[in-house]
């Protein structure tokens, strides 16, 4: 995708807005793109997986932000492929003109129309769309190689027209340089910085390349270096020979934008020159469209797995293994801009703005990992870190606010885009991004890491016997380097708080707690940290000190939840902590690493989903276990209700654990008794309480009844809304 397209599209825009200096333009372009190249290289072969910018992005921010990456991103390649398409067609006019006046000896006027243009541009896509759905996008060179040769062919013809020029000729070709000034040469940067775009192509498909550490910089790397090699003695001949005679380059680009190339081959060549040059002009607009629907479409197949784009996106054809629906989709986005998008300026103008931004986003998320982690052994790393990063970011951060602002239409479309997104985002795709967002942190914790997250689980203990349970839990829910958990001893402070006697056996007694399950926990391996605390009530302390350090979680064990008493203190901690909460109900000393087989009882859509989700990829995470998802419903249930609740559950489940769950409906009066039975093959019941802003009781009649009944131990969490 990178060789070709965007000289030829864009050659004569960067012409008319900065004259002969449009080679200083391609040549700055090319070393910002070069610093780039470099920071997808470092990404790219650190995470060597689908997804491009996106999936960098994924790691070490929020699913939101994640989302606005991958949308910038996806756009990105949409509006290129946009880009490249409506270079086809303007390629195919040039092509139908050359052969009317061939054939008929004059050229008609409708071959020029806007209906031919877009109609060409439609069926270029219509055709790729058909292709990428029905091939694995496995392509041979032979067009690469087409494209090289012919513009080898270009650049000779140019240095032999250039040296059958005189002195005054070429002074005259090439003053004024600067015929527009600074703003002149910004301009063509912003609008021509997408002819270097394609080297990022490689990032989306990490995942699919053989040895990525040493394959994916050579790629970029080389392939950047080839468009240069091509670009910049191109661009000079044909500033200085390549114009007829008494023309200047400024005049014919501003009067023929997209045929500036052509006119000069066949300045440099004749006719066999302006055919060549059509026929290269068609193969590099056409392989460059491929190559960004095909990478658009694995962008989106990347978002769909992650929720942040619809699910049906991430499917993919039996037969050829091809994203259809993300291709469908991207390529009918793609039609819709090229009816929106007026011509090829706007069209290079809006697609440079979209991949400056989504270039400075790659610049920043490098920045980000190398603070919070450390590169995959063997990745390839950006010397003199962050200054070249930094030197990047603030290049493509400059020229994409210049852009945005020299361009207004530009501007439009990207903001526009982003608005779209945006509103998408939040009233449909929010609540399941977040959902499995939270699974894949349980599932690799180093993302909790990357994301500059240090979380705090605390476990208030009593009774020492039960701390390691309680803390083989929190363990598993923050493992090594990626957290903390903290025990907490309250010695309860009442009246007699001048008898010092009194407080010094209180003092042992805490001590002893805490020494003992400290001596329990590093026998398992497990090293908590340990704070004792002084306070009349323990429920109130346990809540300050959860504000206090900002905790994520508090976890608490109890023997029996179906008393009264138990139940109160439950629902007082649950309505005065300031974060979640996890409820353990076993024996002593229970071993959570020992539950197989686990049951969700689902009473409906509810607030408790995205710790659900981390707890059950956390559970999962040491190795696989047995889910089943199980729901209730009435037993006079018709089929069509029965259908209806079992879409639902397993829809719920695939967002919540995709690979190693499974779906159960049952039909029953008693829904008690009857998970009771079921419970009696399963290691561990996951129940979600009551939201407390909306209802009375917490703890509602159906985990009390099921606690009293069951002996399978219990986990219920509460999610603070």
């Amino acid at each position: 995708g990178i060789v070709g397209g965007g000289i030829l599209a864009l050659a004569g825009v960067a012409f008319n807005n900065t004259g002969p200096s449009a080679i200083v333009a391609f040549t700055i372009n090319g070393l910002i793109a070069v610093i780039t190249a470099l920071t997808f290289a470092e990404l790219a072969t650190g995470f060597p997986e689908n997804g491009g910018t996106y999936t960098f992005s994924k790691k070490v921010l929020s699913v939101k932000t994640a989302f606005l990456v991958g949308w910038v991103v996806w756009f990105a390649s949409i509006i290129a492929a946009v880009l490249y398409s409506i270079g086809f067609g303007a390629f195919g006019i040039i092509l139908m003109e050359s052969l009317s006046k061939l054939i008929f000896g004059q050229s008609f006027s409708w071959i020029r129309s806007t209906s031919m243009l877009s109609g060409l541009a439609v069926v270029s896509t219509l055709f790729y769309t058909y292709m990428l759905a029905n091939e694995t996008g496995e392509g041979g060179n032979w067009g690469n190689i087409i494209k090289v040769v012919v513009f080898s062919i270009l650049i000779i013809g140019g240095f032999r027209a250039y040296l059958g020029k005189t002195e005054v000729e070429i002074e005259n070709n090439l003053f004024p340089f600067f015929t527009a000034g600074t703003l002149g040469l910004l301009q063509a940067m912003g609008y021509t910085f997408i002819a270097l775009q394609g080297f990022d192509l490689i990032a989306p498909l990490a995942g699919e390349i053989k040895e990525p550490e040493r394959t994916i910089p050579r790629a970029m790397l080389i392939s950047l270096g080839i468009a240069l090699l091509i670009y910049l003695p191109l661009l000079f001949f044909v500033s200085v020979a390549g114009m007829p005679h008494g023309e200047s380059i400024m005049e014919v680009s501003k009067n023929y934008p997209e045929a500036v190339i052509v006119i000069a081959a066949k300045s440099f060549l004749g006719k066999f020159g302006e055919w060549i040059v059509i026929i290269a002009g068609i193969i590099s607009m056409l392989t460059a469209l491929y190559a960004n629907i095909y990478a658009a479409s694995r962008i989106s197949q990347q978002m769909a797995k992650d929720r942040t784009l619809p699910y049906p996106l991430s499917l993919v054809n039996i037969k050829f293994n091809t994203p259809v629906n993300s291709i469908l989709l991207t390529s009918g986005l793609v039609i819709l801009l090229i009816l929106v998008v007026p011509n090829v300026a706007v069209a290079g103008a809006a697609a440079s703005l979209v991949f400056l931004i989504k270039f400075l986003l790659s610049h920043v998320i490098s920045i980000l990992v190398r603070l919070r982690s450390k590169l995959r052994e063997g990745s390839f790393k950006v010397p003199f870190f962050p200054y070249i990063h930094i030197l990047g970011l603030a290049a493509c951060l400059f020229l994409a606010v210049f852009q945005g602002i020299a361009d207004p239409r530009a501007g439009t479309i990207v903001a526009g885009s982003m608005i779209i997104g945006l509103i998408l985002y939040v009233l449909l795709f929010s609540k399941r991004a977040r959902i499995f967002d939270a699974l894949l942190e349980g599932y690799d914790p180093e993302l909790v890491r990357l994301r500059g997250k240090n979380p705090l689980i605390i476990v208030p203990i009593a009774n020492p016997a039960r701390a390691v349970s309680l803390l083989r839990l929190a363990n598993i829910l923050v493992p090594g380097n990626t957290g903390k958990v903290m025990i907490l001893s309250v010695i309860s402070q009442g009246a007699e708080r001048t008898d010092k006697q009194i407080y010094e056996r209180k003092l042992a007694d805490s001590q002893s707690v805490l020494r003992e399950a400290l001596t329990e926990s590093f026998d398992y391996g497990l090293y908590p940290e340990a704070l004792t605390t002084v306070a009349s009530d323990h429920w109130s302390e346990i809540a300050r000190v959860s504000s206090f350090y900002h905790s994520e979680l508090v976890i608490m064990g109890f023997t029996d939840i179906s008393k009264y008493e138990n139940i109160h203190l439950i629902e007082k901690l649950i309505s005065s902590v300031r974060c979640d909460v996890v409820i353990l109900k076993s024996e002593d000393k229970w071993k959570i690493s020992e539950s197989n087989k686990i049951l969700v009882p689902i009473g409906g859509l509810g607030i408790h989903d995205e710790l659900r989700a981390r707890l059950l990829g956390s559970l999962c995470r040491e190795r696989k276990r047995e889910i089943t998802f199980i729901r209730g419903i009435s037993a006079n249930s018709s089929d069509s209700q029965f259908n209806h609740a079992l879409g639902q559950l397993t829809e719920l489940a695939r967002d919540e654990l995709p690979l190693e769950s499974q779906s159960l409906v049952i039909r029953s009066d008693n829904i008690v008794e009857d998970i009771t039975k079921i419970s009696k093959d399963s290691d561990l019941i996951i129940l979600g309480m009551q939201n407390p802003k909306r209802k009375e009781r917490i703890i509602g009649n159906f985990i009390v009844n099921l606690s009293k009944i069951t002996n399978c131990p219990l986990i219920l969490i509460s999610r603070k809304t």
